[in-house]
């Protein structure tokens, strides 16, 4: 069993591998600046939740774009397991053709969902949609490699901005649209941030299909990727395992055995 962790600013998300499919899905917060044993404490919260046992787990592979967390995460890791932990990026290496001006400014989770979106549909040119602490677009190419995209306040990220920014805003959590007429101020948010960040989506795809043309494929991951497919047309499919996959892909590219 390969466990795969995605370490991102507002989450970190936890998978094991097995076979070459991804089970035991979870997430737990991030809190910068956590030490070693918060880590390992979480670490051990999700074995135990996923009745995961230690010596199960051949290797780990992670990817971060918490540059301060990264090493006291390597640490824990290395603490409670036995096995080799290998991070994306620096012991393993990225199996793209990055077209970034400066390709080390890519967040590892951009890239990662490249190589796991061209993996599962590479005769097409993709456009990923990641719902994540920002939304990003990124763009792959039918070669596989990554051009760049476009990134956009994420939708927790706006709403907390409304609230900080407008003294009789609430802070709130969202939840489902109820239509376009909202009768209260929490439901007015709560909508407007779904209604204005499908619509969004549907504009920069719209951009996306005048360069690429017809023949290519939108993909969504990330939270609230669900949520506003919902509310849009534009998304083709959903992948919500989509950076957990790509770190399973790299592993493989970097020949490691997957079982």
């Amino acid at each position: 069993m390969i466990l795969l962790i995605d370490i991102g600013n507002t989450c970190i998300v936890l998978g094991a591998a097995k076979n070459k499919g991804i089970m035991k899905v979870d997430r737990i917060d991030t809190e910068t600046g956590s030490n070693v044993l918060y880590l390992e404490k979480a670490v051990k919260g999700y074995f135990k939740k996923n009745k995961i046992i230690k010596k199960q787990i051949e290797a780990v592979v992670f990817c971060s774009v918490v540059p301060s967390l990264s090493s006291s995460f390597k640490r824990a890791l290395k603490r409670l397991l036995s096995c080799a932990v290998f991070e994306l990026g620096k012991d393993l290496k990225y199996k793209i053709k990055n077209r970034y001006k400066t390709p080390g400014q890519v967040g590892a989770d951009r890239l990662v969902n490249a190589i796991a979106a061209h993996h599962l549909y590479g005769e097409k040119n993709i456009v990923i949609i990641d719902f994540g602490t920002a939304i990003t677009f990124d763009a792959v190419n039918k070669k596989g490699d990554y051009l760049g995209g476009v990134i956009v306040p994420g939708i927790k990220s706006s709403l907390k901005a409304l609230s900080a920014d407008a003294e009789l805003l609430p802070e709130i959590s969202l939840m489902k649209a109820r239509g376009l007429i909202g009768r209260d101020t929490v439901t007015s948010m709560s909508n407007g941030i779904i209604y204005a960040t499908a619509a969004a989506c549907e504009g920069i795809v719209a951009r996306y299909k005048r360069k690429f043309g017809k023949g290519f494929i939108v993909l969504a991951t990330g939270g609230y990727a669900g949520l506003i497919k919902q509310h849009t047309s534009c998304i083709d499919k959903v992948e919500p395992n989509l950076t957990l996959r790509g770190l399973l892909i790299s592993y493989s590219e970097n020949g490691r055995k997957t079982g």
